[in-house]
């Protein structure tokens, strides 16, 4: 089991706690030496609240935004977007609003963070709406299962190019458009809590 960073938890470096590997608040990107500083003044007194991290460690606004966004409050039981917006308005001390981002922009952020989402996966949450479309037939119109139509929209100068149809679901973690050489192209990385799949798609296939 990975957990996020964890103010009261984590060390610089990703280090085992209860059996479970706990990612180090070092690697959020965005804090840089100001973790080393979390640490330190957490000592033996473990941190009870998003007032007591900034009185005690002396974290910016941007500092208290990158550990929000990578998790590393939710220990406390404290809201990411929640965290960030009382950070920005200077009124840690008055409470943190009980405001959340959606799945899909909790793990945009920490995904940004960290360089990967940890713990519940945007792909977990949604999988039984997943499936549900997939059962009504949903997800993919007709025509793309249709083989005759697979086979002459890859028929080119004459020749026919056999090549196997996949459908895959998942989270675009990264998108990248790129215009050279054979033309416009798209890369997409495709991730789900199982893993990730770099892609490319050509323009004839998805608009810029």
């Amino acid at each position: 089991v990975f957990l996020p960073p964890d103010v009261n938890l984590s060390e610089m470096e990703t280090t085992v706690h209860d059996g479970k590997v706990v990612l180090g608040i070092g690697g959020v990107r965005g804090i840089k030496s100001a973790g080393q500083g979390v640490v330190d003044a957490r000592g033996d007194r473990p941190y009870t609240s998003l007032t007591d991290v900034v009185q005690r460690s002396g974290c910016t606004t941007l500092v208290t935004q990158a550990l929000a966004e990578a998790g590393a409050f939710d220990g406390l039981g404290l809201p990411r977007l929640g965290a960030v917006m009382a950070s920005r308005a200077g009124r840690e001390g008055a409470g943190v609003p009980r405001v959340e981002w959606g799945i899909l922009e909790r793990a945009r952020r920490q995904r940004e963070r960290m360089g990967l989402v940890v713990g519940e996966h945007p792909m977990q949450v949604l999988r039984p709406e997943i499936l549900r479309l997939r059962s009504e037939g949903l997800l993919l119109g007709q025509q793309l299962l249709d083989p005759s139509v697979v086979e002459r929209t890859f028929r080119e100068n004459g020749q026919t190019q056999w090549r196997a149809t996949m459908a895959v679901i998942g989270v675009a973690a990264k998108v990248e458009h790129i215009n050279k050489g054979r033309g416009h192209h798209c890369a997409v990385q495709l991730e789900s809590h199982l893993g990730r799949v770099d892609t490319v798609m050509w323009s004839r296939y998805h608009e810029p």
